[in-house]
């Protein structure tokens, strides 16, 4: 939505969206913590189990004992996986957007192959997050003068956008998420915080 949508919104339209965004920040809260306690539960799992095999990159064990990608794990073991063994791969999902990687000319004599029969050979997909993009949400507040009583009625900000509030719930919940879930100090939040704006 364009800061010109945004400020074209009426008081009512202004509390439905903040409202909205309230609704889609609690569940996100919501996914987080049930991320948190199946971290815990494997944390928990983990250390009943006696941790995991000492190895040279989380131990004091040389690398000479680690295990060598071109040396069998055990005495007779064939590498390589079991006989019979399908593999998995990751599962597709419908893509949201398809590149066209077709050839416009012919390698061996240059012909324009724009009329030619093409047929798709292979498929490659990636997943990709959407570039970050702050959004900025102003809030205008006004006040009227009744015509019968002639009092000033003030209207107040919507949860959210108050002042002297800066940063938006969605963005002060991700912050401290990184906080306090991840080290990133605070003087490392505050520099991304003026890069988010800057421009």
């Amino acid at each position: 939505m364009s800061d010109e949508e945004l400020a074209g919104l009426s008081p009512r339209e202004m509390v439905a969206l903040v409202r909205q965004l309230e609704a889609r920040l609690r569940a996100v809260e919501t996914e987080l913590a049930a991320a948190q306690a199946r971290i815990a539960e494997l944390e928990a799992e983990l250390a009943r189990r006696g941790g995991p095999p000492q190895t040279p990159q989380n131990s004091s064990t040389p690398p000479s004992k680690g295990w060598k990608r071109d040396r069998p794990r055990g005495e007779g073991a064939k590498r390589g996986p079991p006989f019979g063994h399908l593999g998995t791969r990751r599962r597709q999902a419908p893509p949201d957007w398809v590149v066209l990687c077709q050839p416009t000319h012919c390698t061996g004599g240059g012909a324009d192959l724009a009329a030619a029969r093409q047929e798709r050979i292979g498929t490659s997909q990636v997943v990709e997050l959407p570039p970050v993009q702050p959004v900025v949400l102003e809030a205008w507040r006004y006040q009227a003068a009744c015509p019968a009583c002639g009092a000033t009625t003030t209207a107040a900000y919507p949860a959210g956008v108050e002042p002297p509030r800066v940063f938006g719930p969605q963005l002060e919940a991700l912050w401290t998420y990184f906080h306090e879930q991840h080290p990133v100090s605070y003087a490392r939040l505050a520099a991304l915080g003026r890069c988010g704006t800057s421009g």
